[in-house]
């Protein structure tokens, strides 16, 4: 901490990151120490304290920012941020022990631009968020500009979980303690059955809590509050028995999702953690099939489920998009898992490469899907007669547009012709490695039909970077 003698003034200059220094505060968690601070003329800053043991920050406010000194001896600098405010646990709403063991941690919902619907989000800890602890239950929280949702969890004692969006610290005045009062421990306990009333063992079940305050959304109906943003905010296994327990849990609402590979998906709307809970899972329907080669059964085929691009960039979900995979049997067989919304294609994919795709009609009903036979063919042999490419390698990408896409590397060379073995029908993008550079080709792209031969492809190569 940062410790003051009688008759010694700490001080020093204001860090030159932050422009127009104004006002300068200590914040501690003892608010009676008597330390005062003041700036002075030329970027100067001073505090006093008529005491020697003194701790905690020397706060700068400055134009759209803060400078904030740690409160360790060892590291005198100055950390300038956007925001900085002092976080404090209230003693008697919980236990003086659990005060002591609380934990202050900073969260951030994680998204992605390919999924700009997604309303399941997952939170992954953010470092950007400077958490220092000043004192039992008492802590400097101080950042820069993050997720308009994102979060700091109160937690790590026998007390429940508190969840406080950041932007509401950001709001306050920098030398006003935010006083957070957490209350004493909560369980939400409940059981996950199959469709026929059997317990679910050893499964997964996500507890999604509300993206924004709860009492935006309390009074909504199920099916609008689990349509509802949301953010995971814990995890657990079912026991023996279909029983699982989420402990230090907030008062709630929470949604409880449960997405098992091969016994089926549930969910359930829990208004209270005192509220006992009851996933009873629907269970999943299959896509059926034999896939042959040469007219015989092909064993080891991979069968992957690949969601359409525009339908799993719409999805708020996209679990509801999403199967496990697997690979045929000796027979050729296959019964894979289908999501809730169906779109895009099966892909079936050999040992040696040899791929194609299924498409899957937009709805199954509520029976299973059978795909028929499956005819996997041999690659095609494409062959490209690449001019001014001495030394160069080519390769191919695709097929363009979908998801899953392969990347082939030539297979032979001879002269000016190489040889590509194409997977799949479609549009592929042509590349070529001349020596340890990228090289530009023109055409670019070529396209493999399913009728008709291979496509033969002229080339030059225009520039090797």
């Amino acid at each position: 901490m940062i410790a003051l003698t009688l008759a010694v003034t700490l001080g020093g200059s204001t860090p030159p990151a932050l422009v127009a220094p104004s006002r300068i505060v200590y914040v501690s968690a003892d608010t009676s120490d008597g330390t005062s601070c003041r700036l002075l003329e030329g970027d100067q800053w001073t505090c006093q304290s008529p005491s020697a043991q003194v701790s905690g920050i020397v706060v700068i406010v400055g134009q759209d920012a803060i400078a904030y000194r740690s409160p360790t001896l060892s590291d005198a600098s100055f950390h300038v941020r956007s925001w900085g405010r002092l976080l404090m646990v209230e003693h008697g709403s919980i236990a003086d022990a659990d005060v002591a063991r609380a934990k202050v941690t900073a969260w951030t919902p994680t998204r992605f631009r390919s999924q700009p619907h997604s309303t399941r989000l997952v939170a992954a800890q953010d470092p950007s968020i400077d958490v220092v602890t000043l004192a039992p239950g008492v802590f400097w929280v101080a950042g820069g500009e993050t997720d308009v949702a994102a979060f700091l969890m109160v937690g790590g004692g026998e007390f429940a979980a508190t969840r406080l969006m950041i932007r509401t610290l950001i709001d306050g005045d920098v030398a006003a303690p935010f006083v957070v009062a957490p209350s004493g421990n909560s369980l939400l306990e409940g059981r996950v059955q199959d469709s026929h009333g059997n317990d679910v063992a050893e499964t997964e079940v996500e507890s999604f809590e509300l993206l924004e305050p709860p009492t935006e959304w309390s009074g909504l109906p199920d099916d609008q509050l689990a349509a509802a943003p949301m953010v995971r905010t814990a995890l657990v296994q079912t026991r023996s028995d279909g029983t699982f327990t989420f402990d230090h849990v907030s008062a709630g609402p929470f949604v409880l999702i449960v997405t098992d590979r091969l016994r089926g998906r549930g969910r359930a709307v829990v208004r209270s953690s005192h509220e006992p809970a009851l996933i009873r899972l629907k269970p999943p329907t299959y896509a059926t099939g034999r896939v042959l080669r040469d007219h015989l059964p092909a064993e080891g085929v991979r069968v992957r489920l690949i969601p359409d691009p525009r339908a799993l960039a719409g999805a708020t979900d996209v679990r509801d998009l999403a199967a496990p995979e697997l690979t045929t049997a000796a027979d050729g067989r296959f019964a894979i898992v289908l999501p809730p919304v169906l779109s895009g294609a099966l892909l079936f994919v050999a040992p040696d490469g040899a791929s194609i795709r299924v498409p899957l009609p937009a709805h199954v009903g509520t029976g299973d899907l059978n795909v028929g036979d499956v005819m996997l063919a041999a690659p095609q042999r494409v062959a490209v007669r690449l001019f001014d490419g001495d030394g160069c390698v080519l390769s191919a990408i695709g097929p363009m547009g979908a998801l899953g896409a392969s990347i082939i590397r030539q297979s032979a060379a001879a002269g000016i012709v190489h040889w590509l073995d194409v997977t799949e029908t479609g549009a592929w993008q042509l590349q070529a490695e001349c020596g340890n550079r990228p090289g530009s080709l023109i055409p670019d792209a070529f396209v493999v039909s399913d009728t008709g031969p291979p496509p033969v492809v002229d080339a030059r190569v225009i520039q090797r970077r």
